[in-house]
């Protein structure tokens, strides 16, 4: 499902920006165009995906009851580029933890990597870059096989993600969506805007929107 599509059914909303009156953030300062994925003002699509964790699944409307929220797609045989999201949610994490706005904050990884993936994978790639996913303010979400996985990222989010074989493992375009409490995408950080970004940039956003 492309961006105009998920647009257009979007509670009611109609295909364009919703201006700020949507957001608590402003547009970012440069346009990225018409992307395939969410951005700046645009309804999240919505989603049910399982939670290995807590044998349910999870919605975005489960998500949207507690708050906004923050949304990954990781696989845990990346230790780089993904490492460096799971220790981004750590940040965010760490932060609204000790500064006391952890309250309506939930943080979302999702595999598209489920045949390795396991629970207990999950759970040791969490704890590896400082996660605590023993709080309902943490899911890590595992899609139930490797076509739906890929279905979810690709074509329901728009972001372009394959599989490949087991020599080269699974490839991505990385991304983090911040989306607010009426669901409504407040940022998209795709890779090359992503990690020209400092932490603490993206962290702030999280915490104006959160707060």
């Amino acid at each position: 499902m492309r961006r105009r599509a998920f647009i257009a059914t979007g509670a009611g909303l109609v295909a364009g920006c919703l201006g700020t009156d949507e957001t608590t953030l402003d547009p970012p300062a440069t346009s990225r165009g018409s992307p395939s994925h969410p951005v700046h003002g645009d309804p999240f699509p919505s989603f049910s995906v399982p939670d290995p964790f807590t044998d349910t699944s999870v919605s975005r409307d489960d998500l949207l009851d507690r708050g906004p929220f923050v949304l990954t797609f990781i696989y845990t045989s990346c230790t780089d580029r993904c490492g460096e999201l799971m220790r981004l949610l750590e940040l965010v994490q760490r932060d609204a933890n000790e500064e006391g706005w952890l309250t309506d904050l939930t943080l979302v990884a999702v595999t598209f990597d489920p045949e390795t993936d396991e629970p207990t994978v999950l759970r040791e790639y969490a704890t590896t870059y400082g996660l605590d996913v023993e709080h309902d303010h943490v899911r890590m979400l595992r899609p139930s096989n490797q076509a739906a996985a890929l279905e979810l990222v690709d074509d329901h989010f728009g972001v372009p993600a394959t599989h490949a074989d087991h020599d080269h493992g699974p490839g991505h375009y990385y991304m983090v969506f911040l989306v607010n409490a009426d669901g409504i995408t407040e940022r998209s950080y795709p890779g090359p805007i992503l990690f020209d970004r400092t932490p603490d940039e993206i962290v702030s956003a999280v915490r104006t929107v959160a707060t």
